[in-house]
């Protein structure tokens, strides 16, 4: 199956990145790791992970504490936000 990062969550995730950088020098890289390794669960199992709202599934990132969400169509996964898990999701699609 396809996977596509909208420009709005590759936008999260460098924003989440420079921040990490800025925190401790390489975390980002880290950071960055963990994305790539949930990329992969996600492009293998999309179907494993839970609905947090219809048609909108949520994976979190281990160590970190920032969640993907994505949706399947069409054969298609298109990964939609990197959102901090204090955010509520509730609230991210009126964004």
């Amino acid at each position: 199956m396809k996977l596509v990062v909208s420009t709005k969550a590759q936008r999260e995730i460098r924003n989440a990145t420079v921040w990490y950088e800025e925190q401790t020098r390489g975390l980002s890289a880290e950071f960055l790791r963990a994305i790539e390794l949930n990329l992969g669960y996600v492009q293998r199992n999309p179907l494993l992970f839970a609905e947090t709202l219809p048609g909108l599934r949520r994976i979190g990132l281990r160590r970190f504490p920032y969640s993907l969400f994505y949706r399947i169509r069409d054969e298609k996964i298109t990964v939609l936000a990197c959102l901090h898990q204090h955010r509520d999701p509730q609230d991210w699609p009126h964004n």
